[in-house]
C-alpha cells in the first residue's frame, strides 16, 4: 500500500545538517491512501513508518518492522492450532484459555494497530482510504469470531480454526507487504539516493598559516581554499590553484575514465580524487554546486508526474467508492443468489474488501518514474520530471544545434589568411577585438594570439549572431560571419579561393574587414564526435526525423551533416530562426526534440517539446534551460535516455495490466468463495510487489546488442 508522494518525501541530509524538505510538490493529488501528498513519512496515513534506508543498509525503523513482523508470526502460527480439541486430548484444562484468548489476538494488535490509527486518520480528514477497508474486513473476521464464541454461528473461517485466526493474517499479511514494498520501492529510488548520498558534508579549509581546519560546508565561503588529498572526496565547485590529480568524475557524467587536473581547471564537488594533491579555490557556495543542484532537481523531479499517472489518480478515486459498493452487492447475491447462508455471504464481501484496493495501480506511475530517474542519474543524464520521460517517449523529430553537440566543440583556429598586410598583423588585429567576446570562435582567436602583444582597442560593440566591432587607431575592425559580410556587399574575391577550400572541408570562415574592406579571413575547424554517425543511425531505425539547425554557412553545415548522417539541414540561422524552425515543424504535427549546448540555444531548447542540454557540468544555464541534461559531451546518452523512456512508459503500461487483471481475477474469485480473507491479503499484496519488481527492472540495462529488441 505504498503511496506515490512516499517516493517524494524522504529526508536527505543535502546539505551538512539540513534536511531536503523544502521540495516543490505541483499537481499532487490524492492517492488510495486518502492523502493529500504533502506531509512526511512519520504522517502517512497508511498505517506503517517509511523512513527506510536505501540500498544495502536497514535503519532502525526497518529493523523494527521485521521485529514486530516476527512476534506478530509466532504468535499467529500458535494460534493456528486448535487449542479446544489440544485441551480436551490433552488433559491440560487451562490451554482452553488460547481458545477463548486466541494468540492470533496479538497478532491483529500489533499488526492491526497502524492500519486502524490510518484509518481513522482518514475519517477525520473525510477521505476514503485503503487501510479502511482493510479495517472492514479485520473488525468484520472479530465479530464473526465473537459471535461464533457466543454460539450464534457455528461456521468457522475455512482455516477450521477461528475467524481471529483469519484477521491476524489479514493484518500480518498487511504489514509483511508493506514491508515489501519499501524495501522494493527504496531499491527503484537507489539511483535517486545514490546521488544525494555524493553530496558532500565537510572539506579541508587552508587557514592563513597552513594548518587545515575541517569546516561543514555551509561554512565554507568563495574564495577559501579546500586541500584535497588522495583518496578523498572533492567536497566544493573550484578551481585548482595548485598541486595535480586524477578526478573520478562519474558521479556527474557516469564516465569511469579518470579526469587530469592541474592549475586552471575546474573541478567540482561530490567528485573522487584518485590520486595527488591539490588545493582549489571555492568558486560556489553549497547551495549552488553542481552535484547539490543535480540532487535537488532529480528529487524534485520525482514530485513532477507524467500525465499518464493523472489516469491512475482518477481510477484510483473512481475505484475506492466502487469497492463499499461491489462488497455489498458481492455479499447480497451470494447470500440470495448463490444460497450460500449469511456468514459466507459476509465473508466473501469481506474478502472484497481486502483484495479490490488499487495500491498497485497507485504504484505503477511513481516507481517506474523513480527507477527511470534513478537510472539516468547515476549515468549522469540528469532528467528534471517525469512528464519529460513521458514526452521523450512521444516524439518523432530531433533537431541538432552543430557545435558542442554534433561536434566536439573544441574550436581551433586553422589558418590565417591576410591582404595586404602581414598575417601576425591580421592576428593581432582580430585578438585585440576577439579578447571581448566569450563565443568560441572568439577564444579560439585569443587562444592563437596568447603569445602576442595585442593592440588598445576601444568603442567595443557586440553584435548578437553576427560578430563584434572595435575602433583601433582611428579604424573600425569588424570581425564578422562570412554570411553578413556577403549581405554588405564586401568584396571577397581576393580570398575566394581560401574561403572555398575551407569551406569544402566544413571549416567555418570569419571576415575581418577596416573600414569596411576585407583585410582577411579566418578559418576555424572543429572535430566531429566520434560516435554521432553510429548515434543518427540508431535514431533513423528507431524512425526518429534528424534536423541540424546552425548558424553556419551551407557548405560547413552540408559537410558536418553528411559526415554524421543528419537527414535535414538548415543552415546560416540566427538564434531566432531556430526558434522559428522548431515552430514551423511543430505546426506541421511534428513532436520536436531540440539538443544544444543550453546556453546559446536555450531559446530554442525552451520551445522544443522536450530538449536536451549537452555537456553541462558545471553549467547553470545549461541545467535551468533544458528538460534533461546530459553531464557530459557524451550523444550516445541521448539515444540511450530516449530508449530508457520508451522502457519507462513499457514498464508503466505493464505495471497497469498487472494490477488491473490481478484485480479482476481476484474479485471473480472471492465472489465464488475462492478466496477467503486471509488468501486475499496475500493477493493483494503480492500484486503490489509485483507492480515495484516490475518498476525494479529499469535500473538495469542490457547489453548493446540487445538495444535494438527493446520496445520502441
Amino acid at each position: 500500500m505504498k503511496k506515490e508522494n512516499e517516493l517524494h518525501n524522504h529526508e536527505h541530509d543535502l546539505h551538512g545538517d539540513e534536511k531536503l524538505n523544502k521540495l516543490k510538490h505541483e499537481d499532487m493529488d490524492e492517492c488510495c491512501c486518502g492523502h493529500d501528498h504533502e506531509h512526511h513519512h512519520d504522517d502517512c496515513d497508511c498505517g506503517h513508518d517509511h523512513n527506510h534506508a536505501s540500498g544495502n543498509h536497514l535503519d532502525k525503523d526497518t529493523i523494527k518492522d521485521i521485529v514486530l513482523l516476527s512476534i506478530s508470526l509466532v504468535f499467529l502460527v500458535v494460534g493456528y492450532f486448535n487449542w479446544k480439541e489440544i485441551s480436551n486430548s490433552s488433559g491440560q484444562k487451562w490451554l482452553i484459555a488460547l481458545y477463548y484468548f486466541n494468540p492470533a489476538w496479538i497478532t491483529v494488535i500489533l499488526s492491526g494497530t497502524p492500519l486502524f490509527i490510518s484509518a481513522i486518520k482518514g475519517i477525520i480528514n473525510k477521505k476514503i482510504n485503503s487501510p479502511q477497508l482493510i479495517t472492514l474486513a479485520i473488525i468484520a473476521s472479530i465479530i464473526l469470531e465473537i459471535l461464533s464464541l457466543c454460539g450464534v454461528i457455528v461456521e468457522t473461517s475455512g482455516h477450521s480454526h477461528s475467524y481471529i485466526f483469519a484477521a491476524g493474517e489479514i493484518a500480518f499479511l498487511m504489514g509483511l507487504g508493506e514491508l515489501l514494498e519499501d524495501l522494493t520501492v527504496d531499491k527503484c529510488r537507489s539511483g535517486i539516493e545514490r546521488l544525494v548520498a555524493l553530496v558532500p558534508k565537510e572539506a579541508f579549509v587552508k587557514q592563513p598559516d597552513g594548518s587545515l581546519v575541517k569546516t561543514r560546508l555551509k561554512n565554507i565561503k568563495i574564495g577559501d581554499i579546500v586541500v584535497v588529498k588522495s583518496g578523498e572526496l572533492v567536497a566544493v565547485d573550484g578551481v585548482v590553484v595548485s598541486g595535480e590529480a586524477s578526478i573520478d568524475q562519474s558521479s556527474l557524467t557516469g564516465e569511469y575514465l579518470p579526469v587530469d587536473v592541474s592549475v586552471g581547471d575546474n573541478v567540482f564537488g561530490g567528485t573522487m580524487n584518485k590520486n595527488g594533491v591539490i588545493e582549489i579555490e571555492v568558486t560556489k557556495l553549497e547551495k549552488d554546486m553542481t552535484i547539490a543542484k543535480m540532487a535537488e532537481l532529480t528529487i524534485e523531479a520525482e514530485g513532477k508526474k507524467a500525465p499518464i499517472s493523472r489516469v491512475a489518480d482518477k481510477a484510483v478515486k473512481i475505484i475506492l467508492p466502487i469497492v463499499l459498493v461491489t462488497a455489498l452487492v458481492v455479499g447480497i447475491v451470494a447470500g440470495f443468489g448463490l444460497k450460500v447462508g449469511w456468514v459466507e455471504s459476509l465473508i466473501r464481501a469481506v474478502t472484497i474488501l481486502v483484495v479490490f484496493c488499487p495500491c498497485a495501480l497507485a504504484l505503477a506511475t511513481p516507481t517506474a518514474v523513480a527507477a527511470g530517474l534513478g537510472n539516468s542519474a547515476r549515468h549522469g543524464v540528469l532528467i528534471k520530471s517525469g512528464a519529460a520521460l513521458e514526452t521523450l517517449a512521444s516524439m518523432d523529430t530531433i533537431c541538432f544545434d552543430k557545435t558542442g553537440t554534433l561536434t566536439e566543440g573544441k574550436i581551433s583556429l586553422d589558418s590565417v589568411v591576410s591582404i595586404g598586410i602581414p598575417e601576425e598583423e591580421l592576428l593581432k588585429m582580430a585578438a585585440s577585438v576577439e579578447k571581448f567576446s566569450e563565443h568560441p570562435l572568439a577564444l579560439a582567436v585569443v587562444e592563437k594570439a596568447k603569445d602576442l602583444s595585442l593592440f588598445d582597442v576601444k568603442d567595443i560593440k557586440t553584435m548578437q549572431g553576427i560578430g563584434i566591432s572595435a575602433v583601433l587607431n582611428g579604424h573600425t575592425i569588424i570581425v564578422e560571419s562570412l554570411k553578413k559580410a556577403e549581405e554588405n556587399g564586401v568584396n571577397l574575391e581576393a580570398a575566394q579561393d581560401s574561403i572555398n577550400n575551407a569551406l569544402e572541408l566544413g571549416k567555418t570562415v570569419v571576415a575581418v574587414l577596416q573600414d569596411g574592406q576585407l583585410i582577411g579571413v579566418l578559418a576555424f575547424s572543429d572535430t566531429i564526435r566520434k560516435n554521432a554517425k553510429d548515434v543518427m543511425e540508431s535514431l533513423e531505425s528507431k524512425h526518429f526525423d534528424t534536423v541540424m539547425l546552425t548558424g553556419d554557412n551551407e557548405k560547413s553545415a552540408n559537410y558536418i551533416a553528411n559526415e554524421c548522417g543528419v537527414k535535414l539541414v538548415k543552415h546560416s540561422l540566427m538564434p531566432e530562426d531556430k526558434l522559428i524552425e522548431i515552430e514551423k515543424l511543430q505546426t506541421e504535427g511534428h513532436k520536436v526534440v531540440m539538443i544544444g549546448d543550453g546556453v546559446n540555444d536555450a531559446p530554442a531548447l525552451k520551445l522544443a517539446d522536450c530538449s536536451f542540454a549537452m555537456g553541462a557540468m558545471g553549467s547553470d544555464i545549461a541545467i535551468d534551460s533544458a528538460d534533461i541534461t546530459i553531464m557530459n559531451s557524451d550523444i550516445e546518452k541521448v539515444d540511450d535516455t530516449i530508449r530508457l523512456s520508451k522502457r519507462v512508459m513499457f514498464a508503466i503500461r505493464r505495471n497497469f495490466i498487472i494490477s488491473i487483471a490481478i484485480n479482476i481475477i481476484a474479485v471473480v474469485l472471492s465472489f465464488f468463495g475462492l478466496l477467503k480473507p486471509w488468501s486475499g491479503a496475500l493477493v493483494h499484496n503480492a500484486s503490489s510487489v509485483l507492480v515495484v519488481i516490475s518498476s525494479v527492472f529499469l535500473l538495469y540495462n542490457f547489453k548493446k546488442k540487445q538495444k535494438k529488441q527493446l520496445i520502441r
